[in-house]
């Protein structure tokens, strides 16, 4: 069973990744696209967890 519990912590870890690479990396149309592609996982698998557990 994937729980959501596992979602949450792989939203974590992708959310400081993010915030790490925002900082290293002056390049704006990067952090919009590592952010889009992080809420577009998370939010694609929060929905399959909640909808399949």
């Amino acid at each position: 069973m994937f729980g959501i519990t596992n979602i949450i912590h792989f939203c974590v870890l992708y959310k400081y990744f993010y915030i790490i690479f925002s900082f290293r990396l002056k390049n704006v149309y990067l952090y919009r696209q590592i952010y889009m592609q992080y809420k577009y996982v998370c939010s694609i698998r929060y929905f399959v967890s909640i909808t399949y557990s």
